[in-house]
C-alpha cells in the first residue's frame, strides 16, 4: 500500500493538492462554525488551524515559484519557513492597513482568520496559473512503518508524559529513560549507521523534540527569562487587538513575538501559554534538520547526523534558547537561508528571492541574530576572494596528508567550480540589502532603541578592545573557561566544552590548511571561519559576551561549526592512526570518536550525570527542584493580577526572579519599570512570589533566602520586616512601612 508524501504536496498533481489542502480548510472552518454554537472540537481546531498557518501558505508558494523535487527534508524545512514569514508579513500588514479603515483592531481573530483564508485561496490561483501541469508524487509505503521509524515517533510523546509525570507525581524516571535513549542513539547511529537514509533526519528531529519538550513542558506556565517578557508583550497585543511599533522596548520590536504569537493563539484558539511552550519549541526543533540537510548536502550523512547531534546535545539548545522564543525563531530563519545560498539546484533569480523572504523574516526575528549575521555577511564576502584565489591554502604547514574523500556524498550533486561561483548569493547586493533592511528596521521601529543599543555594543567594545582584553574579570567567556567550578563533575563538563571547541578548531584548521578532498561551498566556509572568530571574540572581548551571552553565541556558532567536529574527529583519528600504525578505516575511526564523546557530552548536559552524582541539576525534567527560581504557580499568577490591579503609582520592589511574574502577568506597557533593587520607601508595595515565600518562612536568617533562588544575589537588609502584609495567596504582597 502506497499514499502521496504530504511532505511533498508541492509535487502531487495539482488537483490531488487542491483536494488535500480544501479537506483542511473545510475541517478548520466546521470547527470555527461548532465553536461559534458551543460545541467545542479545540484539538481539530488547533492542528487543522496550525496546519493552515505553518505548513500550506508556505507549500503553495513553493508551488508558485516551481519549486520541485527538494526532498521531504528541504520541502518541509521551506514550507515551514515561507509560511511563519508569511503569517508575519501579513500580520505586519493588516495592522498598518485596516487602522485606514477606521478598524481599532486589525489583529483580531476574526480579521487573521480571513486574511489567512484568503491568502491561501489567491496562492491557490497562482499555483494554478504557474504549475498545474506539473505531476511528480512520491509515495510512502507501508514497509516504511519499520520498527527503527516508529521507535524514533515514540520519542516526543514520551517526552510529554515525562514531563506529565515530572508534573504531576515528582516522578522523573520516564525523563531519565528518555536521556538514556537519546544517547544510545547516538551511539548506536553513530557507529553503525542506518540502513535507510530517511531514518536520519527523523531520528534527529525526534530527538530535538524530546529533549526541548520534556523541559519547556515542566510547569503549567512559562518558565525562563527573557521570555516572561516576550509572553507580556504577546499577550498585549491579543488584548488590544493590535501590534504597537513606538512602544520603546527591544523585544517588541520582533515580529516573532508580537504577530507569530498572538496570530496562532487567536487563528487555533490555543492559549498563548502553551503556543510558546509546545509550538514554537516543535519549529525549534527543525533547526538540526535544516543543519544536518546543510552538512549533508556537502559532506555526507554520518557527518550530517554528527553535527545536528551536537547541536542537540548542547545545553543552550533546550534550556537556554527554549526561553528566548524571538532567538528560536530567528535562528531557524539563520539556517534556512544558509540552506539557500548553498542549494544552487535553485535557479539565481528564485533563490534571491526566497533569501529575501528569510533574510527580512531573520531580521525581524531577532536583533542579536541580525546584527551577528549582517557582520557575518559583511566578514564573509571580504574573507571570500582569499578563500577562491587560495591565499589561506599558502599558509597551511605540514601536517600530513590526511584524506578527506569519504566525506563528499554520493547522492549531492555536483557542479563545476565555475557554475558554484556564478550562482552565488554572498554578492554585494545582497549583502547590503540585508545591512540595509537591518539598520532600517532598527531605526524605525521601537524608538530606535535596537539602533541605540547596537551602537553603543559598538563603542563599548572599540573603547574596551584594548583595556579589557582577556579580562577574567570582566569577559563572561573566559571566565567560563578560566574559573574553578563548584564541583568535580561541573569542573569535568567544563573540560568537555573545552574538547568540544579544540576538536572544531583542529577540523576548522585543518580544512584551511588543505581543502583537498572536501567539498564545502565557499558561501558556506566563509561564514565558518567569521564564525570562529566571532566565538573567539566573545571570549577575548568582556563587553560582546555580556551583550550576546556567550552561551547563545555559542549556539549560533555551531550553526556554522558543528560539521567540523566531525572532521577534527577525523583528523584525531588519522593522527593517532599515524603513530600506532593502526590500519583501521578512518571514517570508522571518525564514528567512534564522535559517537562516544557525543554521547558523553548529552549525558553530562542532559542533567543526568549531575542528577546521579546527587548535585543540583541543570535540567527541569531531571531535577526540577533545582529551577524553582523559574517556575509560576497558581498563586503567583492570581497575587501579580491582584497586585496589577491594586498598584496605583507603580512603584513596586522585589528580587529578579519576583519580578519576572509581575512581567508576564502586569496590564503596564511598561513591565520593566516594575523591578527595583532599591529599598522601599514608606507606601511602597513588595512583592514575594510563591516559592520565595515558603524560604522566606523557613529560613531563620531570612536575609538570605534569596541566595537559594538566585545564587550570588542576597538582599543586604530584609525590607519585609518593616512592612505590613495586605494580600497572602502563598504569594504575598507587602506595604513598606518606611526604612527600618
Amino acid at each position: 500500500m502506497k499514499i502521496a508524501n504530504p511532505l511533498q504536496m508541492n509535487d502531487w498533481q495539482f488537483f490531488s493538492c487542491l483536494k488535500a489542502i480544501a479537506v483542511v480548510q473545510l475541517l478548520f472552518w466546521i470547527t470555527i462554525g461548532l465553536d461559534a454554537l458551543n460545541v467545542h472540537l479545540s484539538i481539530i481546531r488547533q492542528i487543522t488551524a496550525i496546519i493552515s498557518l505553518l505548513f500550506i501558505p508556505g507549500m503553495l508558494f513553493l508551488r508558485s515559484v516551481r519549486l520541485h523535487k527538494l526532498g521531504s527534508v528541504e520541502t518541509t524545512v521551506y514550507a515551514v519557513g515561507l509560511s511563519i514569514a508569511t503569517v508575519m508579513i501579513t500580520g505586519l500588514l493588516l495592522n498598518i492597513a485596516l487602522p485606514l479603515f477606521s478598524i481599532a483592531k486589525p489583529l483580531s481573530a476574526s480579521y487573521l482568520i480571513v486574511s489567512n483564508t484568503i491568502l491561501i485561496a489567491l496562492l491557490t490561483i497562482i499555483s494554478y496559473a504557474r504549475d498545474k501541469h506539473y505531476a511528480s508524487p512520491s509515495f510512502l509505503s507501508i514497509d516504511d512503518l519499520s520498527p527503527t521509524s516508529l521507535t524514533l515517533t515514540l520519542f516526543p510523546f514520551l517526552a510529554v508524559f515525562s514531563a506529565y509525570l515530572v508534573n504531576s507525581f515528582e516522578i522523573n524516571a520516564l525523563a531519565v529513560l528518555l536521556v538514556i535513549g537519546v544517547t544510545l542513539l547516538i551511539l548506536l547511529a553513530g557507529l553503525r549507521g542506518f540502513r535507510r537514509r530517511a531514518f536520519y533526519p527523523l531520528a534527529i528531529y525526534a530527538s530535538a523534540a524530546a529533549v526541548v519538550l520534556q523541559n519547556t513542558l515542566i510547569s503549567q506556565y512559562i518558565w525562563g527569562w527573557d521570555i516572561f517578557t516576550e509572553y507580556r508583550l504577546a499577550a498585549a497585543v491579543i488584548t488590544n487587538g493590535g501590534w504597537n511599533p513606538s512602544l520603546v522596548d527591544q523585544y517588541n520590536t520582533m515580529l516573532s513575538v508580537t504577530i507569530l504569537g498572538p496570530s496562532i493563539s487567536l487563528v487555533s484558539n490555543l492559549d498563548l501559554t502553551w503556543v510558546f511552550k509546545v509550538v514554537y519549541p516543535l519549529i525549534f526543533a527543525l533547526l538540526p534538520v535544516a543543519v544536518y540537510q546543510i552538512v549533508q548536502k556537502q559532506t555526507n550523512d554520518r557527518i550530517g547526523f554528527f553535527s545536528s547531534m551536537l547541536i542537540i546535545a548542547s545545553y543552550p539548545f533546550f534550556i537556554t534558547l527554549p526561553s528566548v522564543a524571538r532567538q528560536e525563531i530567528a535562528e531557524f530563519f539563520l539556517v534556512l537561508l544558509v540552506l539557500v545560498m548553498i542549494d544552487k539546484r535553485i535557479n539565481k533569480t528564485t533563490r534571491f528571492g526566497v533569501a529575501f523572504v528569510f533574510a527580512f523574516s531573520l531580521i525581524v526575528g531577532h536583533y542579536g541574530t541580525a546584527y551577528l549575521f549582517m557582520f557575518s555577511l559583511v566578514g564573509a564576502l571580504l574573507l571570500l576572494p582569499l578563500i577562491r584565489s587560495g591565499v589561506l591554502g599558502k599558509l597551511r604547514f605540514q601536517l600530513g596528508t590526511i584524506r578527506l574523500q569519504r566525506m563528499r556524498s554520493p547522492h549531492a550533486p555536483r557542479q563545476s567550480i565555475a557554475v558554484s561561483r556564478y550562482n552565488t548569493l554572498l554578492t554585494v547586493t545582497f549583502v547590503l540589502l540585508v545591512v540595509v533592511m537591518t539598520l532600517t528596521w532598527a531605526s524605525y521601529t521601537g524608538g530606535s532603541l535596537n539602533y541605540t543599543v547596537l551602537v553603543n555594543t559598538m563603542s563599548g567594545t572599540a573603547k574596551s578592545a584594548i583595556s579589557e582584553f582577556f579580562s577574567t574579570s570582566g569577559s563572561q567567556g573566559l571566565g567560563l573557561v578560566v574559573q574553578p567550578q563548584v564541583t568535580p563533575m561541573r569542573e569535568i563538563a567544563k573540560y568537555l566544552y573545552i574538547l568540544v571547541n579544540l576538536i572544531i578548531v583542529l577540523g576548522l584548521l585543518k580544512i584551511v590548511w588543505d581543502r583537498r578532498g572536501t567539498h564545502f561551498e565557499d558561501e558556506y566556509f566563509a561564514l565558518a571561519i567569521i564564525s570562529g572568530l566571532v566565538l573567539f571574540a566573545s571570549v577575548a572581548f568582556p563587553s560582546l559576551s555580556y551583550a550576546w551571552n556567550t552561551d547563545r553565541l555559542f549556539q549560533l556558532a555551531l550553526l556554522f561549526l558543528a560539521p567540523f567536529f566531525a572532521i577534527g574527529c577525523l583528523t584525531l583519528y588519522q593522527m593517532f592512526a599515524r603513530v600506532t600504525r593502526l590500519r583501521a578505516s578512518s571514517f570508522k575511526g571518525l564514528c567512534v570518536i564522535a559517537a562516544v564523546i557525543l554521547s558523553v557530552f548529552f549525558l553530562f548536559n542532559s542533567g543526568l550525570v549531575f542528577a546521579v552524582a546527587g548535585e543540583v541539576g541543570s535540567s527541569p525534567a531531571l531535577s526540577p527542584q533545582s529551577f524553582l527560581g523559574f517556575f509560576e504557580h497558581p498563586q503567583d499568577v492570581a497575587a501579580a493580577k491582584w497586585l496589577d490591579a491594586a498598584n496605583k503609582n507603580g512603584n513596586v520592589s522585589n528580587e529578579y526572579f519576583d519580578f519576572l511574574s509581575l512581567v508576564a502577568f502586569s496590564s503596564s506597557e511598561h513591565p520593566n519599570q516594575l523591578y527595583s533593587w532599591s529599598q522601599p520607601t514608606a507606601g511602597d508595595l513588595l512583592y514575594m512570589r510563591y516559592e520565595h515565600a515558603i524560604l522566606y518562612n523557613e529560613e531563620s536568617n531570612s536575609t538570605a533566602t534569596s541566595s537559594r533562588i538566585l545564587p550570588g544575589t542576597v538582599v543586604k537588609a530584609d525590607p519585609y520586616k518593616n512592612a505590613n502584609r495586605i494580600y497572602d495567596s502563598g504569594s504575598v504582597v507587602f506595604q513598606s512601612r518606611g526604612r527600618a
